[in-house]
């Protein structure tokens, strides 16, 4: 698809390629009460930028029954919204290792304003929910965020100038889009010259010095693991890399079971680290 971006047809090139980058739905799947979590709707404004208007975004602040538990602004990937079967687990997931969880929708996905996202925006919303989090947790010991996918990339450009964060976690991410590009079959074309949506994560995560976990399923069919190795290998200390065996994009944490609610947990400083004179063959 993304070779259509080359030819005619098209009023913009940088929104067609918009269109392929982004796969936003409005229709809400679930609710976190759902899953039996107690939770508040939260509306953040966030500015114009870089041609989108300036809106509300809509997201959940789910609180911990402790109020100094660590609180974690999660960021979902390119396609649905928070409330995607995926994306409501792994809500749950954090909530029950321990963390009170901010969960936003970008401009243009589920509740927030209407709008075609691009790169600066989805960084601008970022850093409004980021700011609201600092808000709703004003006690909490350690405020991390965890970005999946897409949200990764946000993450990690959010990392490079977010206040009071302790911790940064990436799961299924990428080095760069340019390289997500190349990783298609259109990859032998000069794509990544008219590439407007940049997400250069390889190039942010040198400049992290705060402790950082990569995940990764071994078996990742839309963002190859040697990625995640990568991004892992660039990065600086302290950092941890867990790798799930046979996990899959949208399925690595939860078949990580144990292992990801361990890892978690240390990275917020719930849980002592590991004695064992080894390191953990999935846990590096």
């Amino acid at each position: 698809m993304l070779v259509a971006m080359c030819f005619g047809g098209c009023t913009s090139v940088d929104e067609w390629q918009r269109g392929l980058a982004y796969a936003p739905s409005r229709e809400m799947m679930g609710l976190p009460e759902l899953e039996s979590l107690a939770f508040t709707d939260q509306w953040i404004e966030s500015p114009a930028v870089d041609g989108v208007a300036a809106g509300l975004l809509h997201g959940w602040w789910i609180p911990n029954s402790s109020s100094d538990a660590p609180a974690v602004l999660y960021l979902h990937g390119n396609a649905g919204n928070i409330s995607s079967n995926r994306n409501i687990s792994l809500i749950h997931s954090l909530h029950r290792a321990g963390f009170a969880v901010l969960a936003i929708d970008y401009r243009g996905y589920g509740r927030s304003s209407p709008a075609l996202p691009n790169e600066s925006a989805l960084y601008a919303d970022a850093q409004a929910a980021w700011e609201r989090m600092l808000n709703l947790a004003p006690h909490s010991k350690k405020r991390l965020i965890y970005g999946h996918s897409l949200g990764g990339a946000v993450a990690i450009n959010l990392a490079l100038t977010a206040t009071h964060l302790d911790a940064l976690v990436v799961e299924g991410t990428y080095t760069s889009f340019s390289e997500v590009v190349e990783t298609t079959s259109y990859g032998w074309l000069p794509l990544s010259l008219i590439l407007t949506q940049k997400y250069t994560s390889d190039e942010k995560i040198r400049n992290i010095r705060i402790p950082k976990l990569f995940i990764h399923g071994s078996s990742d069919e839309v963002i190859p693991v040697e990625m995640g190795k990568r991004l892992f290998a660039l990065s600086l200390e302290p950092k941890s890399l867990l790798i799930v065996p046979d996990g899959r994009h949208r399925d690595a944490a939860v078949k990580a079971g144990d292992e990801w609610i361990k890892a978690m947990r240390r990275l917020a400083g719930l849980e002592k680290p590991k004695q064992a004179p080894h390191p953990s063959p999935s846990i590096q």
